[in-house]
């Protein structure tokens, strides 16, 4: 299963990702719009569909 999720972490805006049978990985951004871009092209990279609530974080970042 895989999955990407965004959580801020002491000012901090870490991506994690994980997929499939693959080991674990995290990216660390200063924003919350760059960790969410970032999120969003992996979500599409691994073919996860968009959920309401990606509808909504996505459409919260527009700029």
């Amino acid at each position: 299963m895989s999955e990407v999720s965004v959580r801020e972490v002491l000012g901090e805006w870490r991506v994690s990702v994980r997929a499939g049978g693959h080991s674990p990985w995290m990216r660390v951004f200063d924003s919350e719009a760059g960790a969410n871009a970032f999120a969003q092209a992996q979500r599409v990279r691994l073919g996860l569909a968009a959920t309401p609530l990606l509808e909504k974080e996505l459409a919260e970042i527009e700029v």
